[in-house]
């Protein structure tokens, strides 16, 4: 059983309890703001904040690269940039291993020994610092799933905030009442359908944030509504959001 978490606050919660050297697995469907809420809890707490996307490594990417120790005849491995480093304003910090199950088995491999053991090739993480990982679950995605051997190690956290937790959020960040109000007469169009065609786009609570962002940068909601403001917005909805949502969006922006 995976404890179920949906709100920014019990996910803060559960991160002071557990001792830091307990590494925590985040999984959700994408676009949920994963990473961001991690992000954000680092802030709160003034640790620092690393992030490496494990999809994109190959082995040496996270291993380092050998180097020849030749006073005590042995290999060590050089860090890559992502390795934690201690900040004296900071009292430890939170190492984000972002897209683990898309990640190689070998690169898997060693990011278990991370999230583990807190070392890498028998050098430890700076003190205070807790590694999170974050995959996207529960929906169709290309991963290399991880055996339960290797899962067995992970605090494991699903993660599946409410529409009013979205809601709340958007206001908080004074996202266009527009798009407030749209979400909360429709709440299905906030997160994607359970089964996706890979060649659609579908809208995500990420790509309503990216439409704000279209909307406030080009001023399209500012009344009288032109014929050009309405073109620039349908634009910008089909892009993030999918024909179908983009669609609902414009036919409300319409009506009201």
């Amino acid at each position: 059983m995976t404890c179920t978490v949906t709100t920014a606050a019990e996910l803060y919660h559960i991160f002071d309890l557990l001792p830091v050297r307990q590494s925590v697995k985040i999984a959700g469907i994408h676009g949920i703001g994963k990473s961001e809420i991690v992000r954000e809890y680092t802030v709160g707490r003034n640790l620092n904040f690393n992030v490496i996307y494990l999809g994109q490594c190959e082995l040496t990417d996270i291993k380092g690269l050998p180097l020849l120790n030749t006073k005590e005849a042995i290999t060590q491995w050089l860090k890559g940039v992502w390795w934690p480093k201690t900040n004296g304003d900071k009292d430890g910090g939170v190492l984000l291993l972002e897209e683990f199950n898309r990640a190689p088995h070998d690169v898997q491999a060693v990011a278990l020994e991370l999230a583990n053991e807190g070392t890498l090739d028998g050098e430890a993480l700076p003190e205070n610092w807790r590694v999170v990982i974050c995959v996207n679950e529960f929906g169709d995605y290309i991963t290399n799933t991880p055996d339960p051997a290797v899962t067995d190690r992970f605090f494991h956290i699903k993660f599946q905030p409410s529409v009013d937790g979205w809601l709340s959020h958007a206001r908080a960040l004074e996202v266009s009442p527009a798009i407030i109000n749209f979400i909360a007469a429709y709440p299905a169009c906030l997160d994607p359908a359970d089964k996706l065609d890979p060649q659609l786009k579908y809208q995500s609570r990420r790509s309503w944030f990216r439409v704000d962002a279209v909307i406030k940068a080009n001023d399209l909601l500012k009344r009288p509504i032109t014929a050009e403001a309405r073109h620039d917005l349908r634009i910008a909805a089909q892009g993030w959001l999918g024909e179908s949502t983009a669609t609902a969006f414009s036919a409300y922006i319409d009506a009201n």
